[in-house]
């Protein structure tokens, strides 16, 4: 095993050692465990040799290199996990009824996005994707009792949490918790349907949900989202007219004037405008441009006389 690969096996022991720690203790030690004796502050200069050096990741082979780097994704999603919880309970202690003697205004912030924010030197978009998945998340555990929280917090395999009829979002949940799904993921499902969620049958919404999350394990958040977005308007068909509605009347055009008799011009298409738009835009730039290409040299002749 080479080191970069020693590396993050012992990165992912580390996170395993912390959420054992949070599983066992009624504090955050077991977050602390990351750094310190067990855990990642064991094994400073591995850590800073591969990541800064060219020749390290250079002696890699392919197999290896995507290897680490679904490897790193993975353990990147564990730790989602784990911001996201948090972020939800820093939310829940500084909820507006508290006033201030909420958690966010006593440090002295009007929210608690802008209190993560500062916190950990995100973004605000980011704080509030991560109090929304977590929320999400301790809804379910709430639900689903707390054998299932247990195991959210602790990090636990997937088949030893089950969220079943634990809200319309159970799926997602348990996605989440087994690695299938990340954080972003996640958050475009919930921004999408949570909208229509009070409009369709708690039992037809778990089903969708549950549909996405088994795609989401084998397609990128992109296409979960599209996916998402077309689930949203079979469920709600009394709605599309309305949203498409919405959405043509964000269009915009916005001219400017720059510098040295420059011109930026700003659109904002709906989806059916910027599929005609794009679509002619992409076909111009196409690298195939220029005629056809012949690799009998008798057509090649042909083409030529025909442009000449």
């Amino acid at each position: 095993m080479t080191q970069t690969m020693h590396y993050l096996a012992e990165a992912r022991g580390a996170l395993a050692r912390a959420a054992h720690g949070l599983r066992m203790g009624a504090d955050a030690q077991g977050a602390r465990d990351l750094r310190g004796p067990s855990g990642l502050d064991d094994f400073p200069e591995s850590r800073g040799s591969h990541f800064s050096a060219d020749a390290a990741l250079a002696s890699l082979t392919d197999p290896q290199l995507l290897e680490s780097t679904v490897l790193i994704e993975e353990i990147s999603r564990e730790l989602d996990v784990f911001k996201a919880v948090f972020a939800a309970e820093v939310a829940w202690r500084s909820r507006s009824e508290l006033g201030n003697a909420g958690l966010a205004a006593m440090e002295g912030h009007v929210s608690p996005e802008s209190l993560l924010r500062s916190l950990t030197r995100s973004s605000f978009q980011d704080a509030a994707r991560r109090i929304r998945v977590g929320t999400v998340l301790a809804e379910s555990e709430a639900g689903a009792g707390s054998a299932a929280g247990a195991g959210l917090v602790a990090g636990a395999p997937a088949d030893d949490v089950s969220f079943v009829g634990a809200g319309p979002f159970a799926a997602i949940a348990s996605g989440l918790v087994s690695g299938d799904l990340g954080v972003e993921g996640a958050d475009r499902v919930i921004r999408v349907l949570s909208p229509v969620a009070d409009s369709v049958a708690p039992d037809v919404l778990r089903q969708a949900t549950s549909t996405l999350a088994t795609e989401g394990a084998t397609c990128n958040v992109d296409e979960l989202a599209a996916m998402a977005r077309g689930v949203r308007d079979t469920l709600d068909r009394l709605g599309v007219a309305d949203r498409e509605r919405h959405l043509r009347a964000q269009r915009s055009l916005r001219k400017s004037a720059v510098i040295d008799g420059l011109r930026r011009v700003t659109l904002v298409l709906d989806p059916e405008s910027d599929a005609i738009l794009t679509g002619a835009i992409e076909a111009a730039m196409s690298p195939r441009l220029g005629g056809p290409r012949f690799v009998d040299p008798a057509d090649q002749d042909r083409a030529a006389g025909l442009a000449d």
